[in-house]
């Protein structure tokens, strides 16, 4: 099975300096080779398959101090793993551990408890912890003495009553080792309501809608949200928008009031509100809307103009068909008489004109029929001295 048989930093350095270079090496006696990997925590920093070593090299940074673990096995006895471990030190100043969630305001209200606390990186362990507070419109940094620290973890923390106003203010924690000083600043503020929302305009209008935009003021400590009032101006009796969210993933904020009448003035005023209370109103401003006929006027006018064509060539062309039916109609009926033994002359007349329109249309047919030389019932007379046909057109 695997053995490690040595597991060490170049040189036998442990603690170094932040910024220089650490050396890790680990060596394994084993028959077959071994699969030998190093994890930092729950990282793995290397691996190499088949092998008698490994070797490691990275830049030391503040979060590269803790344990290195060496691990081997092959396939002997069902792959034991052997290990080793090496505690790597850091030297570096006292900075915030960004791993760690935190908060540096806090909204609080008369006779409420709070804790603030800090979890810092540093090597050696910071000393010289101290916390002080500052209140509210004042200057002066006075030192608060009911501090704690961990020295396992490397967390500072105080315990605040907030008893008064004074108790409202600044905070401070300030810490050193012998690489530098670390310094923060944590808020306590007393809630409110919201502050008014700024900027407060008329970015577009239609004949249904307006729409508004804004900045948002302060918050007051809690989630606030917006409503817009809204009126016929100059004395109509005030609506609203309610309950409007605030988007925090954008400075300016937007909403666009609908259900409006065309051509008519409004006006408009909005407030901010929170679990606190409500901020007073903006200013009022008032926009007129726009007349929704215009758009569909200019529409209709352009469908007119269409269908009027369509229809005028469509009669144009009808009347056409007609009188070419009809001449051919009249020159058959002639065709007719000529295989009768009549002789007859076929004449017609037709006058052209141009409509309101200006579209070619027929304005008179004249027409005198066929004419028969002669008395055109002499011959056509059966043996019952009847007229067998007549013609007429």
């Amino acid at each position: 099975p695997a053995t490690i048989t040595k597991f060490l930093a170049k040189d036998d350095i442990t603690e170094i300096m932040e910024n220089s270079t650490f050396h890790l090496y680990c060596g394994v006696d084993s028959n077959p080779y071994s699969v030998i990997s190093l994890t930092f925590g729950d990282v793995l920093k290397s691996m190499i398959q088949d092998s008698s070593e490994l070797a490691y090299s990275a830049t030391a940074g503040c979060l590269n101090a803790g344990k290195y673990i060496c691990s081997a096995t092959n396939s002997i006895m069902n792959g034991v793993t052997a290990s080793a471990d090496i505690n790597l030190k850091v030297q570096c100043h006292p900075r915030l551990d960004f791993r760690k969630n935190i908060s540096v305001e806090y909204y609080r209200t008369l006779n409420e408890n709070i804790t603030l606390e800090v979890s810092v990186i540093a090597y050696p362990e910071p000393t010289n912890i101290m916390w002080f507070h500052r209140a509210v419109e004042s200057d002066i940094w006075e030192r608060v003495m009911n501090q704690s620290f961990s020295s396992t973890v490397l967390k500072s923390d105080i315990y605040v009553h907030i008893g008064s106003q004074r108790d409202f203010g600044d905070y401070l924690v300030n810490m050193s080792n012998s690489f530098g000083l670390f310094e923060l600043v944590f808020h306590v503020i007393p809630e409110s309501v919201p502050g008014i929302p700024t900027d407060f305009s008329i970015t577009d209008k239609s004949y249904d809608s307006i729409t508004l935009e804004w900045i948002p003021g302060f918050w007051g400590g809690y989630t606030q949200t917006f409503t817009i009032e809204y009126r016929l101006y100059p004395h109509g009796t005030w609506m609203y928008r309610d309950s409007i969210k605030e988007d925090t993933n954008t400075e300016k904020q937007s909403f666009t009031v609908n259900g409006l009448h065309q051509k008519t003035t409004y006006e408009f005023r909005m407030y901010a509100r929170n679990k606190v209370g409500q901020s007073n109103t903006t200013h009022v401003i008032n926009t007129t809307t726009s007349e929704a006929w215009k758009q569909s006027s200019s529409d209709n006018g352009t469908g007119s103009v269409i269908i009027g064509s369509v229809l005028g060539t469509c009669i144009t062309i009808a009347f056409i068909v007609m009188v070419v039916v009809l001449f051919y109609h009249r020159r058959r009926l002639c065709n007719n008489g000529k295989s009768s033994g009549l002789s007859k002359t076929c004449r017609s007349a037709v006058i052209e004109g141009t409509n309101m329109e200006g579209y070619t249309t027929i304005n008179t047919i004249s027409s005198t029929g066929c004419e028969l030389d002669g008395n055109p019932y002499l011959d056509l007379q059966d043996t019952a001295g009847k007229t067998n046909e007549s013609v007429n057109i």
